[in-house]
């Protein structure tokens, strides 16, 4: 039993996500980056959005477009970096971008 709990710790640590990914990226450009698991309630947010993404699954940045509301609901995981953004991967992996600056308090729990 032990060692079918090992192997599957080692298998979950290899395992790239393209959130991971993302905070590493924004980590190596210079900015602290964590992922945590957002609790979105349906309640709507302003966000830009992008399905463009790299092949490992990160958002290509520039195509995310003009502030919308947006609403989620349920749990999805995002990057908080201190470059000023919650970036959330939604549904469809569709990435959201949010800006730090328009709210008081982020518009969902983590």
């Amino acid at each position: 039993m032990k060692q079918v709990k090992v192997f599957e710790q080692f298998f979950m640590e290899a395992v790239e996500t393209a959130v991971n990914q993302f905070a590493k990226d924004e980590i190596q450009d210079g900015h602290d980056a964590k992922v945590f698991l957002g609790q979105f309630n349906g309640d709507q947010f302003k966000a830009q959005q992008t399905d463009k993404t790299w092949p490992d699954g990160t958002p290509v940045t520039k195509h995310f477009n003009k502030f919308q509301n947006v609403s989620l609901k349920g749990e999805y995981q995002l990057v908080d970096s201190d470059r000023g953004w919650w970036y959330i991967l939604g549904p469809k992996n569709t990435w959201y971008a949010v800006k730090h600056a328009d709210y008081g308090t982020p518009p969902f729990e983590y």
